[in-house]
Parts: structure tokens; C-alpha cells; sequence
């Protein structure tokens, strides 16, 4: 029988969830801003370093988002966030509304706070026709006092809230996701669960001694699944994608799209993920653990299909090699020290000439 979601709960009351939006302007390189450094050091430096550029959400990143909250935290977290709104409405009106309730938030009266509505929601109709509109249309009456009941939450439609449904009872009707996110077994009860976990470190708490630089990292894991007794802890890590899950980690499915991950990105945020729980679990418990690495890929469209890959027999492929988490450390801090962002550092070592790989083009 199909669920609604959180019919079954992912948490139990021994789990601790830590979820902060400070992560994101905490100082740190993350496995994300590897990506964008390989993409250009000048984007990296306008990001991450001087802030003149920002991310920007669309409605993926959020819907994604949300698929994590319903499938990683209990309903009361899930539901302080986002809400269904089944008479939402789109469009300039819909822009306007948004504005004129947040300028009513902020204490703003209500002709200053329509005036700012009219400017940003770009109408050519005339300001008294909209107003008139706003003041007179029932469904809007409805709306607006939806939204101040609201306040704060992302609001869905009918369709991306059925995504979201389905997403979370795929992957906890996977026997293998649902056994790695809630990590029952017949042994033992004792173990801690922890999700979407900030931690904060730096090059030289590696072990290996492979940095000589300084530099601060943080990581976020989605879920964290520790067996002291037992010396292991279980990385689990989300990801939610239209693309056909099957395919997803595997090398030749990637030349169809450049937004795709490719599959050295996923090894290097595994892998450097891997490197943030030996540091975190050290300090925490003062004992080195076991690692296993796993990657739950649901899918949001069509079949809502859930893939479990583990990654842990080949998750150290991410460290190492010309695009390995360390090498890209290495560029960053060069920049960093030299304070030159302009170009990739093979630019000011080289030539300035970058050569073509024939494989990763369509030149013929």
C-alpha cells in the first residue's frame, strides 16, 4: 500500500540532527567548491573568496533539498520548513504577494509595503489596477492569509510535494537504503546516528602528512551511523537526480550532460568526506574507526527509482591523481599564497597553451 509521507519515520529519539545554514558562510574549503575551482580559479575567487558572485537556488536545489529533509529528519523538522499549498499562485501576482507579506513582516506599512511590490514584480499594469486586484480577488484574500500562516516555510504545489513522497518511500522501501539509514540488525541496538553533520577541520589534520600548508575544510555528511563497540561507522550520503540511477556511477553515462557529476567527482567527495569522519571521530571518541562508504541515488522522475552503490572498496581513488581532493588543495592554496586567481596555476607555471583531450570533445 502506498505510504504518505512519514507514515514510517526515519528517526528514532537516539539520534541527534544537526542542520545549520551558518555552514554555508563558515570559512572552508567543501567538496563542492572542488568542482567550481576545476572550473575556473576566477569563478572559485568570486565565490568563495570575495563573495561578489553567489549561489543561486533554483527550483531543483530546493526541491532537492527538501527530498533530503523528508528522507534524513522526523516529520516536526520536516514540516517547520515546508508546507503543501494547493492554491498557490504563480506569476507577477504571485511575485507581488511574496513581496508585499515579506514587507509586512519586516514592519513596513501597507502602502509603502504594496508600493515595493508593484516595483519588484515588474507589472505594466497600472498600480491602483493591481492593488484593486490584491484587494477584491477572494483567491488571493485566501492566499495572503495562507502565506502569513506560513511564514518562513518554502512553499510546494501538488506535484513537487508527490515528488517528494515518492522519493522518500523509494528509498525506505529499498532494503538496503531503509538498512542503512535506520541501521537496524539483529545484533545490536547500540549505535549513533547522526545527520547532515558539520564538520570543521584542516590539511594538517590528515594523517598521512601529505600537506604542509594550513588550510581550514569543512565537510557536511548526510548521515553518519557509528558502532563504537565495534570500531565501524557507515557514511551515507544522498543524492537525488532525474537522471536514470542505474547509470549513475558509471563512467560512460557522462558525456550526454556537462551538469551531471561525474564519476571522479563522486569518488573525490566521498573520499574527502571519508578523510573529515577519521579526523571528526578521533577527536569525538579518541579511537580510529572503520570506514564504509555508501551512495543512495533516488530518482525524481518517471519511475522513482532508489541505487545503492558502495563506494568503499574504491572511495580512496578520490585522494590521489591529478584530479584527486589533494592535488586540488595543493592549486588552491598555490593561488591562495601567490594571490593569483586569474588563470589555472599550469598558466603561470607553463605556456599559458592548455592542451585539448581529444576523448572529452566532439571535434571530429
Amino acid at each position: 500500500m502506498k505510504q504518505n509521507l512519514f507514515d514510517e519515520m526515519s528517526l528514532t529519539k537516539e539520534e541527534e540532527s544537526i542542520s545549520s545554514s551558518s555552514y554555508y558562510y563558515k570559512e572552508g574549503v567543501n567538496s563542492s567548491s572542488f568542482k567550481l575551482f576545476l572550473k575556473s580559479p576566477r569563478l572559485y575567487d568570486k565565490m568563495i573568496n570575495s563573495k561578489e558572485l553567489s549561489f543561486k537556488d533554483t527550483g531543483y536545489t530546493i526541491l532537492g533539498r527538501a527530498i533530503h529533509s523528508a528522507i534524513l529528519e522526523s516529520r516536526e523538522e520536516f514540516l517547520s520548513k515546508y508546507v503543501l499549498s494547493s492554491t498557490k499562485i504563480e506569476g507577477k501576482m504571485g511575485d507581488y504577494i511574496q513581496h508585499f507579506v515579506d514587507s509586512s513582516i519586516a514592519g513596513i506599512n501597507d502602502d509603502a509595503a504594496h508600493e515595493i511590490a508593484y516595483i519588484k514584480s515588474g507589472f505594466l499594469l497600472t498600480q491602483q489596477s493591481v492593488r484593486t486586484k490584491f484587494e477584491m480577488d477572494p483567491d488571493i484574500r485566501k492566499y495572503l492569509k495562507f502565506l502569513k500562516l506560513n511564514v518562513g516555510k518554502i512553499l510546494f504545489n501538488k506535484e513537487d510535494w508527490n515528488k517528494i513522497e515518492e522519493c522518500r518511500n523509494s528509498v525506505y522501501s529499498h532494503k538496503r537504503a531503509k538498512e542503512l539509514l535506520e541501521n537496524f540488525d539483529n545484533l545490536s541496538l547500540e549505535r549513533e546516528i547522526f545527520s547532515e553533520q558539520e564538520i570543521y577541520w584542516n590539511t594538517l589534520d590528515l594523517s598521512e602528512d601529505v600537506l604542509e600548508f594550513d588550510l581550514k575544510l569543512k565537510s557536511k555528511v548526510d548521515r553518519i551511523i557509528v558502532k563504537e563497540k565495534k570500531g565501524s561507522i557507515i557514511l551515507v550520503d544522498i543524492k537525488s537526480t532525474s537522471y536514470n540511477p542505474h547509470t549513475f556511477c558509471k563512467k560512460e553515462s557522462f558525456s550526454d550532460s556537462a551538469n551531471r557529476p561525474s564519476i571522479e567527482d563522486i569518488l573525490r567527495q566521498q573520499s574527502f568526506y571519508n578523510d573529515a569522519l577519521k579526523v571528526w571521530s578521533k577527536k569525538k571518541y579518541k579511537k580510529n574507526f572503520s570506514i564504509e562508504s555508501y551512495l543512495i541515488v533516488v530518482q525524481t522522475t518517471s519511475l522513482y527509482e532508489t541505487v545503492v552503490y558502495n563506494l568503499t572498496p574504491i572511495v580512496r581513488l578520490g585522494k590521489f591523481g591529478e584530479k584527486g581532493y589533494i592535488n586540488i588543495l595543493r592549486d588552491i592554496n598555490w593561488h591562495k599564497q601567490k594571490s593569483k586567481w586569474g588563470y589555472p596555476r599550469s598558466y603561470y607555471e607553463g605556456t599559458g597553451e592548455m592542451l585539448l583531450d581529444e576523448t572529452n570533445t566532439n571535434l571530429q
